[in-house]
């Protein structure tokens, strides 16, 4: 079994993530949705950890690591998307990057995280962004706590209307790409 769960409170909520030409918490509310429609239909057992009732960031993670800690999954998905300078159309996305703990790469006998990050970013970038590829972080809460291997996919940006038009056009081909990587990971035709 998998967790997923779009990062942040609901928009509008303290701790709701950014927000320019994307909204962060309302688009990576959707592409769990869109992600978990493939699960289902796959039969790949997940659960949807998301937090809607954070009174803090921190509140938010402390939760989430409980939550995804608790279910004893073999791989935990953090869906979120990233900002930076506001950008309007040169024609070029800022792109997409996925995130993963450097301890994760070896734990459980499992070796392949970085190669499961670096697939999701591949086929998130098929879809028409700059691939970013895959980053190690020892400072992410989520990656630091958690016991089983996870990673932070950082769709798009929110702030370049480029990675926004894209992810408009594309979202679901992007939740089927991401659920691809994740199902060969777990060794799962999809």
């Amino acid at each position: 079994m998998i967790t997923i769960h779009a990062g942040h409170n609901p928009s509008g909520k303290i701790a709701c993530g950014a927000s320019d030409f994307l909204d962060e918490s309302t688009s990576s509310r959707e592409l769990v949705k869109l992600i978990c429609k493939y699960f289902k239909k796959h039969k790949i057992q997940y659960k949807d950890i998301t937090v809607r009732n954070g009174k803090s960031q921190q509140d938010i993670l402390k939760k989430l690591v409980k939550r995804a800690n608790s279910c004893n999954s073999e791989l935990n998905i953090s869906i979120h998307f990233n900002s930076h300078t506001h950008s309007t159309r040169d024609g070029k996305t800022t792109g997409t990057e996925c995130w993963i703990h450097e301890s994760h790469v070896n734990k459980n006998g499992r070796d392949d995280i970085a190669q499961l990050a670096i697939s999701v970013a591949y086929n998130i970038s098929s879809c028409g962004f700059r691939n970013r590829g895959c980053k190690m972080s020892k400072k992410l809460y989520f990656l630091n706590n958690t016991k089983s291997p996870s990673i932070l996919i950082e769709t798009c940006f929110v702030s370049d209307q480029d990675d926004a038009d894209v992810y408009n056009m594309n979202k679901h081909l992007i939740a089927k790409r991401i659920a691809q990587a994740i199902a060969a990971y777990l060794n799962n035709d999809l």
